[in-house]
């Protein structure tokens, strides 16, 4: 089946502030706007990483639950390292800690993705995983990064898109997943709301 045929007809909506997700949804041929989130749930750490950025995303399509029409495309993103959930650093100190972590290591890129058919009421949720395998970093590397600013705003301090690229050793999954929005899974959600009647 091709693309044009699984994309929807009724207006789309992307429920997110982040530059990176907009860029990757472009890439689609496809009509969107961009619309604030709601807040996220605080973060629990009972709940298992899939669990949690599922609810995320669901909780950033929260605001738009009376809306009549249209489909909301919300999605969160978490690096998973030897059991850690790294979110966004609040800081230098952090981030620098985040990815002495991740340095030489294996890790997973988690995406919680849902889309809400307001007409329909339906409304699907899945995770996509990538594994990634990281370099050692050293420190002058790490100051490097560190002081380029980069992993301000990103969920275990690194782009992966920019600067970090560096940093790749090897993967195992979706490219798009890291860098914050995987659309190969979009597109297969797409097709699924698309045959449910």
């Amino acid at each position: 089946m091709k693309l044009i045929h699984v994309l929807p007809k009724q207006p789309f909506y992307l429920v997110s502030q982040s530059p990176r997700r907009k860029w990757l949804l472009s890439c689609l041929p496809l009509s969107f706007q961009v619309l604030a989130p709601g807040e996220e749930p605080p973060a629990d750490a009972r709940r298992a990483p899939d669990a949690l950025v599922l609810a995320n995303a669901k909780a950033k399509i929260s605001p738009y639950a009376d809306a009549a029409r249209g489909l909301f495309l919300g999605c969160d993103t978490m690096i998973v390292s030897s059991g850690r959930l790294l979110g966004k650093p609040r800081d230098r100190a952090q981030a620098r800690e985040y990815l002495r972590h991740l340095s030489g290591r294996c890790h997973t890129v988690m995406s919680g993705v849902v889309l809400r058919d307001a007409q329909r009421g339906i409304r699907i949720g899945w995770v996509a995983q990538t594994r990634l395998w990281f370099h050692h970093l050293s420190p002058k590397l790490l100051t490097w990064y560190l002081d380029s600013g980069e992993w301000r705003g990103k969920a275990g301090a690194y782009g992966l898109q920019g600067l970090a690229r560096r940093f790749m050793a090897k993967k195992h999954g979706s490219l798009t997943n890291v860098y914050g929005l995987p659309l190969n899974t979009l597109v297969q959600m797409l097709l699924v709301l698309r045959r449910r009647k």
